[in-house]
């Protein structure tokens, strides 16, 4: 009930204690031993399961999903192999986390581009977080998009997290995680799926980092802007943030891939 507090007033982000992730990973990993199924405590807050391509295991946080919970394990930094399971899963439903934890799922990296890359051309960010940063300019990328006819500051985002999967597009939902979008550059409100950012060292509490995809709702008092979401997740209520800290950084123009 505090962390939630402070992640809602605060904007703090919370943390799972790291005695309390050895103990769930503990008893994460002796229920895989009894499934047969080698794994080993690595002391950086993650398991990692040898025989199954060495996929690594790190608990989230409960307000915060797909995330490192912990600082230890926030702090080794994401890997291509990580495999998020939810503490409250572990911690109250153990064998359902076992099975989580040996299903083949899609990461964001299994999902290949809808298009041409090239050394040159549209900017490409495989995650909202890897837009995090300050100033104008989007920052900077080494994987760029052959799309001639894309418009004059445009840029591609893959999906890493919902926060508007249940928003239509006519007739589809097409904002799902993992997805590929198009979005062009602008620094205006408008009534569309926008790119922000947060340049006052605070994350937003829909992603967990300093970026996010929402509706801006325009200023509330002069000062702060309010973001919505349409999402199931519990963590994509309306956010007030400081006009100041905060930019627009594009909207959505085009699904790729759709």
């Amino acid at each position: 009930g505090a962390s939630f507090l402070k992640h809602i007033l605060d904007d703090e982000r919370p943390w799972i204690p790291e005695e309390v992730e050895d103990k769930l990973l503990h008893r994460l990993k002796t229920e895989l031993n009894d499934f047969q199924q080698a794994a080993t405590l690595s002391g950086d807050g993650a398991l990692t399961l040898p025989d199954h391509a060495n996929r690594t295991l790190i608990l989230s946080h409960p307000l915060i999903r797909d995330k490192a919970g912990s600082q230890r394990a926030h702090a080794r930094g994401a890997k291509a192999g990580d495999r998020f399971l939810d503490q409250l899963l572990v911690d109250r439903a153990l064998p359902a986390a076992v099975q989580r934890a040996l299903d083949v799922e899609v990461s964001a990296n299994d999902v290949p581009p809808p298009f041409a890359l090239a050394t040159a051309g549209v900017p490409v960010y495989r995650s909202l977080g890897a837009l995090a940063g300050d100033g104008e300019a989007l920052p900077p990328t080494a994987i760029f998009a052959d799309l001639p006819d894309a418009p004059e500051g445009a840029f591609i985002v893959q999906l890493d997290v919902d926060t508007l999967e249940l928003a239509r597009l006519g007739e589809a939902r097409p904002y799902k995680r993992h997805s590929w979008h198009l979005f062009v550059s602008s620094r205006e409100i408008a009534n569309l799926p926008t790119i922000v950012r947060r340049t006052d060292d605070h994350a937003f509490q829909a992603t967990g980092v300093p970026v996010t995809l929402a509706v801006v709702r325009g200023q509330t008092g002069g000062d702060r802007m309010r973001v919505v979401y349409a999402s199931a997740r519990p963590t994509c209520r309306p956010e007030e943030i400081p006009s100041a800290g905060s930019q627009i950084l594009g909207h959505h123009a085009k699904v790729l891939g759709a």
